[in-house]
């Protein structure tokens, strides 16, 4: 519930406004590597959260499209996070973690606008929940399938937000 509405209202912020206008260049120049911003390239942030919202903004518009990947994201990571506490806590305190994640201020708030913040938080908390399923395992051994599976997410992180900032 807490994202319903996202669209109504267009880019408020002015770092959603820089993204939007370099989703906006990247499109009309057809160009999915160098971010652009009036023609210059504009690399103040990394390219993941570009990635997200051309397609959507390409199919949904300039209204609903550069904030649908944020929403998505959150709610992928409210999934994540339901079904990681579903497995190891009983339900109703894994339902009751989850809906004060969800209802967050601030998930609530980064999660509707066009930020690098949700992508980033879902990588994370992909990582850690590879983390702490393989670690709570019985016999974890010695994570063939798990270091890679993290490095990979942490890496989208670093792509989704940088490695400072």
């Amino acid at each position: 519930m807490p994202f319903l509405g996202f669209w109504a209202y267009g880019l408020f912020d002015l770092d959603e406004g820089f993204y939007g206008a370099v989703v906006r260049d990247m499109i009309a120049r057809h160009d999915w590597i160098t971010p652009t911003l009036n023609g210059v390239p504009w690399f103040e942030k990394p390219i993941l959260a570009y990635w997200l919202a051309i397609p959507s903004v390409q199919l949904f518009g300039d209204t609903l499209g550069p904030r649908l990947p944020s929403v998505l994201c959150t709610l992928g990571t409210v999934a994540l996070l339901f079904f990681f506490l579903k497995r190891h806590v009983p339900l109703p305190a894994a339902r009751l973690a989850t809906l004060l994640y969800a209802t967050n201020l601030l998930v609530v708030v980064l999660g509707r606008m066009m930020m690098t913040d949700a992508p980033l938080v879902l990588c994370l908390t992909a990582s850690f929940v590879v983390l702490a399923d393989w670690r709570l395992k019985e016999s974890p051994g010695p994570g063939w399938r798990e270091w890679p599976m993290m490095g990979l997410l942490v890496g989208l992180g670093v792509l989704a937000k940088g490695l400072w900032r």
